[in-house]
């Protein structure tokens, strides 16, 4: 529009060179209407700036509050994934401790009942050896006997013999 304006002022003052004096008013008020658009576009220029200024920053503050929230959610989601992994593992520590304790219960069952069967064989050991030592001294005494026995009737055999013998020869 400004470069309408001043091709229509140069032309009519081609035209008519009377006008001269009209000239120099259009083209001052030209002038003047210029500056003010070029001080209109400079300020509407920088309002501009500072608008995409001042949204880029609320951008910027809204993503690093997103991001810090993102943030704060992902510590939160760790904390709750880790806890929910300590709870998972505390159950598997209180599950393995139950069993451990049941075996343990269950072996000390064991231990008591073989504990009962070593002194019930202990006993029947101790009974077994009281026998053994009355056998050996009755199988002592026994040959004992069979010794004074076998003696006896060596001699009461030697002593039929030499009977038999001398009756012979008294006899002859």
């Amino acid at each position: 529009m400004l470069k309408q304006m001043d091709l229509e002022i140069t032309t009519s003052s081609n035209i008519n060179m009377k006008t001269n004096n009209s000239y120099t008013i259009h083209k001052t008020k030209y002038d003047e209407i210029k500056s003010k658009y070029f001080k209109i576009k400079e300020n509407y220029t920088y309002t501009k700036k500072m608008e995409n200024m001042i949204l880029t920053s609320q951008r910027e503050e809204s993503q690093n509050s997103l991001h810090s929230n993102k943030i704060q959610l992902q510590i939160e989601d760790k904390c709750v994934i880790t806890g929910i992994k300590t709870v998972e593992k505390l159950e598997t520590a209180k599950r393995s401790a139950i069993y451990l304790e049941n075996i343990s219960k269950n072996v000390m069952v064991d231990l008591e009942n073989q504990t009962e069967k070593l002194s019930s064989i202990n006993t029947k050991i101790n009974l077994l050896n009281a026998s053994i030592g009355t056998s050996t001294s009755l199988i002592s005494k026994i040959m004992n006997r069979e010794y004074r026995h076998k003696l006896f009737i060596g001699i009461f055999s030697a002593t039929l013999v030499t009977l038999f013998i001398m009756i012979l020869y008294s006899r002859s």
